[in-house]
């Protein structure tokens, strides 16, 4: 019975260098926060995000993702121009836009409250409260060069309202909202593993385990 469990022994110190000698994958995740008490209807507003940059040293850097989870609410008020009464759809809406240093775009999101339906009679207004709690979909950048470095990169958050109405013309609308909300930003990265693959040395101290196996099955076929 001590055949097997010496080429157990071997196998499982094989394994263990091998799996030692394979790449890591790590996460960074950073989350800032904007408002309470933002205005975007009337007062479109830009926000400093200034986010920590990768570490080369930690490994290399695979892919940076954002994701926005932002909170509105307010009230839409539509005035009825046209000459006979007439349904409309009311939703308000917050469109998110991130840039980079340069200017250009790194992530952007439309967060619009459920649509609410609404008669109202000629030349006449009617006013709809609503509320937007919504998470974008997972941004993913495509520069990573930029977001590498001992510093930090200054992106830049701006929000504006959007009223989204629909319904006979002609038509105004008036909006009137708080926003709030947090910008995660994600480094996905590979990192070497925490030991090398085996070296001579490994490989001998394998090579004698297995010698040792071979020595006891000879002086078990002795006796």
């Amino acid at each position: 019975m001590k055949l097997p469990k010496l080429l157990v022994i071997g196998a499982a110190l094989s394994a263990s260098f091998v799996i030692a000698g394979m790449a890591n994958a790590g996460v960074v995740t950073q989350a800032l926060s904007y408002g309470p008490g933002l205005s975007p209807e009337t007062n479109p507003f830009t926000d400093a995000m200034n986010f920590n940059q990768f570490q080369a040293s930690l490994g290399t850097l695979t892919s940076v993702t954002v994701q926005f989870a932002d909170n509105s609410s307010g009230s839409v008020q539509v005035t009825n121009g046209s000459s006979t009464s007439s349904p409309y759809s009311i939703s308000l809406g917050e469109q998110l836009s991130l840039t980079d240093p340069a200017s250009k775009v790194v992530a952007s999101f439309l967060d619009e409250s459920a649509a609410s339906s609404t008669t109202i009679a000629s030349h006449n207004s009617d006013t709809i409260n609503t509320t937007a709690n919504g998470s974008s979909p997972v941004n993913t950048v495509s520069n990573l060069s930029e977001f590498i470095g001992s510093g930090q990169i200054a992106l830049s958050l701006s929000g504006s309202g959007v009223a989204l109405v629909s319904g006979a013309t002609p038509y105004t609308a008036s909006t009137s909202s708080t926003s709030s909300g947090i910008v995660t930003l994600v480094y996905n990265y590979s990192s070497p593993g925490a030991a090398p693959l085996p070296g001579s040395g490994a490989l001998a101290l394998i090579g004698g385990v297995t010698l040792i196996g071979a020595m006891a099955i000879r002086r078990r076929a002795a006796h």
